[in-house]
């Protein structure tokens, strides 16, 4: 039934978001709709068919979130739009999904590879749109003009945006919004001339 399938995906992002994937088992989810494991299988096949059906839900969620930010930072340059994750919104929008990343990260890598796959192009689109946007903007190096889709430039600059932050955490003992600021100002320290460099270090001084 259809409305039992989405009863059993809400609540199971539900207690996902809340306490991590790890801590919440099929027994869990089933206990908080008063349903069996029997009635459960007959909709999902095991909990990895959960798991990926979740986060295609939040993927979409936050696509849609994503076209109402571009409408709020429509009038951003090309390095405001890098350190757009200081906005409250997306930090607490972070914050909201970092159990769920983290247990998806730690113990189901292969779901977790696949995603990243399945919207590589996309996110590797949106670099490049940022890359020649600071162009244009005469904040950026005028030689990025010549990147492309396909070129090895964006694929490095792609694996410093989605490099998973758990084993820095671990190996350098510091905080995941360290990593963060750190891979911000690593991708505009690249990108930037000197310009670009005037009007970052500005806004450093007033974050």
């Amino acid at each position: 039934m259809e409305n039992l399938r989405q009863n059993i995906l809400k609540t199971a992002e539900s207690e996902f978001l809340s306490y991590g994937i790890r801590s919440v088992s099929i027994d869990d989810i089933c206990n908080q709709l008063h349903i069996s494991k029997k009635t459960f299988y007959t909709e999902f096949r095991q909990k990895e068919e959960l798991i990926m059906l979740v986060l295609k839900n939040i993927s979409e969620k936050n696509s849609v979130e994503d076209k109402e930010y571009s409408k709020m930072f429509a009038s951003y340059n090309s390095i405001d739009m890098i350190l757009a994750y200081r906005h409250p919104m997306l930090k607490a929008r972070t914050l909201k999904h970092e159990k769920f990343i983290h247990d998806l990260i730690k113990y189901y890598p292969d779901i977790y590879s696949e995603f990243l796959s399945s919207k590589k192009e996309a996110i590797k689109r949106y670099i490049l749109d940022n890359i020649l946007k600071g162009v244009n903007d005469g904040l950026y190096r005028e030689e990025l003009a010549d990147v492309t889709l396909d070129s090895v430039y964006l694929d490095y600059i792609y694996n410093i945006a989605v490099l998973s932050t758990d084993q820095l955490e671990k190996e350098h003992n510091i905080s995941k919004n360290e990593i963060i600021d750190f891979r911000a100002d690593t991708c505009v320290r690249i990108f930037c001339n000197e310009k670009g460099m005037k009007y970052y270090e500005q806004k450093n001084k007033i974050k």
